[in-house]
């Protein structure tokens, strides 16, 4: 949020930012038989043991890592998008790999704005 004051506002606009708060999700997740699997995908840091979490909605560590004292001088990695963005979004990647653009490897980022989506 300091460092990257417009990615963040952007981001904070987004079903991302509020994937926890969604109604359509609250309303799911109170009727899911397993709704601490659900936590995965929705908050960031989610412990299955304890079922917490570190923070709520999808967030930027989710893609790019805990921070680390050593950023920026040495950057932050971030996975591949069909790996990052399949972990959650399963039946999107099944569609994608067996479409045209898996066959092209034209993955989610060409198309989709990460910050903004």
């Amino acid at each position: 949020r300091e460092c990257h004051p417009q990615a963040f506002s952007a981001w904070s606009i987004t079903p991302h930012a509020d994937a926890l708060f969604d109604p359509v999700f609250q309303a799911r997740l109170e009727t899911a038989p397993q709704s601490k699997e659900c936590l995965g995908c929705h908050t960031t840091g989610f412990d299955a043991t304890t079922g917490r979490f570190a923070f709520a909605g999808v967030t930027c560590e989710v893609c790019h890592a805990p921070y680390r004292e050593q950023h920026p001088a040495e950057g932050t990695l971030v996975a591949p998008p069909d790996e990052l963005c399949g972990g959650c979004h399963t039946a999107t990647l099944a569609e994608w790999q067996s479409g045209r653009h898996g066959e092209r490897q034209v993955d989610c980022t060409a198309c989709h704005v990460v910050h903004t989506q």
